[in-house]
Formats: C-alpha cells, sequence, structure tokens
C-alpha cells in the first residue's frame, strides 16, 4: 500500500510543478480599460467590440485576449487572440503598437495557446 501511494505522488509531482509554472492572475478592471483604449484606432467600430480577458500567466512577457470585432460589412469576425506586452498594461504606455491584421489568426491563436492561454 506504502508503495502504491509513493508512485502515485511520484507520477503525479510533474503535474503540480507544470501547474505551478503557469501561475495566472487575473488583469484588473482599470487593465482591461487601458486595453480597450489601446486598441481602439484599430477598430471599425470600437463600440461593439467584445473582448474576452482570460488571467495573467506570469511567467510570460506578453499577454493574450480575444477580441470579437466587426468588419466592413458589419458583421463579427469571430474570437481572435491578440497579443499585447504585459508590461505595457502596467505602466499604461501611450501609443503601443498593437496591430491586429498583420499576421493570419492563426498564427496567434498557436502562440499563445503554447504560451498557456486557453
Amino acid at each position: 500500500m506504502k508503495q502504491v501511494k509513493i508512485s502515485l505522488l511520484v507520477t503525479l509531482l510533474p503535474v503540480f510543478s507544470s501547474m505551478t509554472a503557469l501561475a495566472a492572475k487575473p488583469i484588473t478592471i482599470d487593465q482591461q480599460n487601458y486595453i480597450k483604449a489601446t486598441l481602439e484606432p484599430n477598430l471599425l467600430d470600437p463600440d461593439s467590440a467584445k473582448y474576452k480577458f482570460p488571467d495573467y500567466i506570469e511567467s510570460e512577457s506578453t499577454y493574450c485576449f480575444q477580441l470579437n470585432a466587426t468588419n466592413l460589412y458589419g458583421g463579427y469576425t469571430g474570437y481572435r487572440w491578440v497579443q499585447i506586452p504585459y508590461k505595457s498594461i502596467v505602466s499604461k504606455e501611450k501609443n503601443v503598437p498593437v496591430d491586429i491584421n498583420i499576421l493570419p489568426k492563426e498564427v496567434f491563436e498557436e502562440s499563445c495557446k503554447e504560451i498557456g492561454y486557453k
């Protein structure tokens, strides 16, 4: 019985250690408002934009969130991953370049998922 408990502990140890490596914390309403204000110049209709703000993964310098905005025809594009430097969110830097149209949405999606965002 003791051997089973020890082997179970050894099996679960890597799981717990990887969970601490991806420690996350929620971003504040103030930080969410900063992100929205930073993106407004890039959007056709900023008032209709919808956001999903996952917890920030503390070990990363990039923050990933999701944006669903309208296109030229007034329809929604579907949620897309967007990246922004986390330090700019904390310091509220002015004129942070966030271009949501340069790369295909799959590139940002893959990058954010590799970091650990869901």
